[in-house]
């Protein structure tokens, strides 16, 4: 300590200030680290969720999961369907077909998310619908 010419009393003052703040910095650190673990926890356990729900309605159903019986839904016309098929759920901007033929294109012919909208955009001529986006497709999945 006879290096430095301060009084030692501030010094070690300043020694505390600067350990505290460091500690400070350390456990903000740490805190946001353990939050980002835990979002990215959640993230990855809510895409398993909707991803395996997705293909189980895709495949027939896990055998948990209820089918309704053929008399437990409403007969519809098939104009009526049609139309049900292209309107936008409520809140959603693309329609049930849309939604259903990006799935598709996503999970069965093994196109990214970046292609099913180049595909869509390709045969909008003869289907016109609403293209998504990439990072639509991707909250889809």
């Amino acid at each position: 300590m006879d290096t430095f010419k301060t009084p030692v009393t501030r010094l070690a003052r300043l020694f505390l200030k600067s350990r505290d703040a460091w500690k400070a910095k350390a456990l903000d650190k740490q805190r946001r680290l353990r939050a980002a673990q835990v979002k990215i926890r959640d993230l990855e356990r809510s895409r398993a969720y909707w991803k395996d729900r997705a293909l189980g309605a895709h495949g027939g159903g896990s055998p948990a999961t209820t089918e309704a019986t053929p008399s437990d839904v409403p007969e519809e016309s098939g104009d009526a369907a049609q139309r049900l098929a292209r309107l936008p759920p409520p809140g959603h901007q693309h329609s049930l077909m849309v939604m259903q033929l990006t799935l598709q294109m996503y999970l069965q012919t093994g196109l990214g998310s970046r292609g099913v909208p180049g595909v869509l955009h390709l045969l909008e001529p003869w289907l016109p619908v609403s293209i998504p986006t990439h990072t639509t497709v991707l909250n889809w999945v």
